[in-house]
């Protein structure tokens, strides 16, 4: 059993900056999967299957006239496929109460105060607990949260890699007995396929590149050695750097197991979304 079932398909963001750069790209239409303006930015939406010459080409043209492209890779899997995968990228939506932890007062020590790099949390969130008892998992950038019922099923389960830490409620002043932090400790090495990352940053004070990407993840199965079920990556989600604090460019990937995932889908948590981790020695046999 191979991969001759999956579809690989590369989706790309171009910024292009005239007419002309704009045509040129149409001139292409007919040989995409797709081609359509990008709702959000101004810019173009365009996918193509992995290893058409007509990716190469656009790449090409967009490095001559310095247009901004972001490449990534979208895998469709089939159903044998993805049960073969033991770990999943994990999205989360996240929640504006407030918008991030630096504006609910949590202090931070950095490696380096320039850039936000190497950061450690100093104290306990202090939120609002009444309007969070809806969810069961949720983000308030950069951090993660979950219910009272997800952390005593992990705990149940022997989820590994992460600790949980206390979240005051600001009506008591207390702990809650509610929410908890999850804080995620293993970091896996970079990702073994670096056409899908930018370097989108790279400060001035300390030398330290901000790594991102917003493509499926590519590791070896000896990368996880250690099989815990919560991983960090050492590559960031990737922002728009006209959109997004400093601090923002620092946010890693969550990674989970299996297991992580059946636990969240056993509570029917809506604000999650799994992608999976592409492991070459399965499906390169």
């Amino acid at each position: 059993f191979g991969g001759i079932w999956m579809i690989k398909k590369i989706h790309m963001y171009i910024a292009y900056h005239t007419n002309e750069e704009r045509n040129f790209i149409y001139g292409y239409k007919d040989k995409l999967l797709s081609l359509h303006k990008d709702k959000d930015y101004n810019g173009l939406d365009v996918e193509c299957i992995e290893g058409s010459p007509v990716i190469d080409e656009i790449c090409r043209y967009g490095k001559e006239h310095h247009i901004i492209q972001i490449k990534e890779l979208r895998i469709d899997y089939i159903e044998d496929e993805l049960e073969r995968i033991p770990y999943f990228t994990l999205g989360i939506k996240g929640l504006n109460v407030p918008d991030n932890t630096l504006d609910a007062g949590v202090k931070y020590s950095y490696k380096c105060k320039s850039c936000c790099s190497g950061a450690v949390q100093k104290n306990s969130i202090e939120l609002s607990i009444k309007r969070l008892l809806d969810y069961d998992v949720f983000l308030i950038e950069p951090e993660l949260f979950i219910s009272n019922r997800v952390r005593e099923a992990f705990e149940k389960a022997d989820i590994t890699g992460c600790e949980y830490l206390d979240v005051i409620d600001k009506r008591t002043k207390k702990p809650t007995k509610e929410i908890f932090q999850i804080k995620i400790n293993p970091v896996l090495p970079n990702m073994i396929r670096d056409e899908y990352v930018y370097t989108q940053y790279v400060c001035p004070e300390c030398g330290e590149p901000s790594i991102q990407t917003a493509s499926p993840f590519f590791y070896r199965l000896s990368d996880f050695e250690e099989k815990y079920d919560f991983y960090l990556s050492k590559e960031s989600i990737f922002f728009d750097c006209r959109l997004h604090h400093l601090a923002s460019y620092r946010i890693p990937h969550i990674v989970i197991s299996k297991r992580v995932k059946k636990i969240l889908e056993q509570f029917s948590v809506k604000q999650c979304w799994y992608w999976p981790v592409y492991f070459e020695e399965l499906f390169n046999e």
